[in-house]
């Protein structure tokens, strides 16, 4: 549960949605249209940021990220 809170969450996509309607430079397709790329690629930095920061306590919390990255992998993958 934990990693899913990271990637969705705060850093993840909720902060990155967040940011992204902020930019009032940016054109309005970058702003709106979501590019799986880029995004599976901020929920990975948030979780590997998570790992950083020593949010990840015990063996179990850390295999289950693991897991988790191999599924937002295929997703990023096949997408």
């Amino acid at each position: 549960m934990p990693t899913l809170s990271y990637d969705e969450g705060v850093p993840g996509h909720h902060w990155q949605i967040s940011i992204a309607y902020e930019i009032k430079d940016a054109p309005q397709f970058r702003r709106v249209i979501p590019f799986t790329a880029y995004m599976e690629g901020w929920a990975f930095y948030s979780e590997w940021l998570a790992k950083q920061a020593g949010w990840y306590e015990g063996a179990i919390l850390f295999a289950t990220s693991a897991v988790y990255a191999m599924n937002c992998s295929a997703r990023f993958v096949c997408r």
